[in-house]
């Protein structure tokens, strides 16, 4: 983060005259060295911001991960019940469980 142009007019901390300033990215502030005073606050990086969405170790940095694809989400994977349960069912809930279950076997083989 850089020192905004308000920062680097001052050449002093307003409260002790000290010139050395510690830009604190996290928190966003400008504060003096010497005396701690908070010289600016609320500073805005307008830099770009890079992430390492793969898991593959190599550290591939980019701006946006991958679109997200509900067909493969992680929740199909979650199975409630079994036949036994299934056989319970009647009509169409009956055949809802049973396409539920083959999109749960499509996903997971993916």
């Amino acid at each position: 983060m850089a020192i905004s142009a308000k920062t680097q007019d001052i050449a002093r901390c307003p409260e002790c005259g000290h010139q050395n300033f510690f830009v604190s990215e996290t928190r966003g502030e400008v504060i003096c060295k010497k005396c701690a005073a908070v010289i600016e606050s609320n500073m805005i990086d307008f830099g770009r911001e890079w992430t390492s969405f793969e898991d593959d170790g190599q550290g591939r940095m980019s701006r946006a991960g991958a679109a997200f694809d509900p067909r493969v989400a992680n929740n199909l994977r979650t199975r409630v019940g079994n036949n036994a349960d299934l056989s319970k069912l009647k009509g169409s809930a009956r055949f809802q469980m049973k396409r539920l279950s083959q999109k749960n076997n499509w996903s997971s083989s993916a």
